[in-house]
């Protein structure tokens, strides 16, 4: 079976954020280029998720 692919260009921003409640939390970003397919915005928090 062949698998491709796509680059695309992922920006991951990770930073420190507060609660309603004033306690901070970590807050991560996931931006995509425009037009992205939900598949490859799909797969890559499934990779993040497991990551972490």
């Amino acid at each position: 079976m062949r698998t491709t692919s796509q680059n695309t260009q992922t920006t991951k921003t990770v930073s420190q954020g507060e609660s309603r409640f004033g306690s901070p939390e970590p807050q991560i970003a996931l931006r995509f280029p425009k037009g992205a397919s939900y598949r490859v915005v799909k797969a890559a928090l499934h990779k993040l998720a497991a990551d972490v």
